[in-house]
């Protein structure tokens, strides 16, 4: 076997957009874009565990919603150890994630254990492409689409942002991955949200802090 991020490689292909790899050790299994970054992350001793804080924080705040959630968006599915987690926890709602690469929505049912449910349904397409055609109005968006070098920069633009002001519900809920260690990438924005919070007195803005990861949530409440 091949040794790669301190594991063995036991999944590797390309594709168009360049590497994704499946590594393991004797306690986890990790996905990879081809870089040591790590996207999602099973541990075999505790498969209902999320392996990384911010999406601890995701799953709360979701969880932690007032309101009833019938239609919630993922953009970004990675190893699905998110949406993993949320079908049983909202066995109500109808959940649609969007991943860009085809091989990661396979790898992330083959692998890392996301359930081939009717309650889901994934998307292979770009997240930009898709907000900008869809119509369907959403209780709960949920944005994490960093690949190995960040967040891509159309995803940082007004123009994506204002499309996905207009696919929230109301009362409805956007929550944004985020890194602090990218400022360039992170302040267009919260920019953005900050402006459309003086312009709409029914939204509300709210920042979560990961420290463990340097990771910042930015929730917005529609009301």
């Amino acid at each position: 076997m091949t040794k790669r991020y301190g594991g063995e490689l036991i999944f590797c292909e390309r594709d168009e957009w360049g590497l994704v790899e499946v590594v393991e050790t004797t306690s986890s299994r990790s996905l990879h874009f081809g870089s040591p970054v790590e996207q999602s992350c099973l541990y075999f001793h505790a498969p209902f565990t999320l392996a990384h804080e911010y999406q601890a924080q995701l799953l709360d705040l979701i969880l932690e919603a007032d309101f009833p959630i019938h239609q919630l968006l993922m953009l970004g599915l990675g190893g699905g150890s998110l949406m993993s987690q949320l079908l049983p926890c909202l066995p109500d709602t109808q959940c649609t994630a969007v991943e860009l690469r085809q091989t990661v929505i396979e790898v992330a049912h083959d692998f890392f254990q996301l359930p081939h449910s009717p309650q889901l349904h994934c998307l292979a397409e770009d997240a930009a492409l898709f907000v900008a055609k869809d119509r369907q109005q959403y209780d709960v968006i949920v944005m994490d689409l960093y690949d190995e070098n960040g967040l891509p920069p159309d995803f940082t633009t007004d123009t994506f942002h204002q499309l996905l002001f207009e696919r929230l519900n109301t009362p409805s809920m956007l929550l944004i991955n985020l890194w602090q260690t990218t400022p360039r990438l992170t302040q267009p924005i919260l920019n953005f949200w900050q402006q459309q919070a003086k312009k709409h007195p029914n939204l509300e803005l709210h920042t979560h802090p990961i420290h463990s990861s340097q990771n910042l949530i930015l929730q917005l409440l529609l009301k």
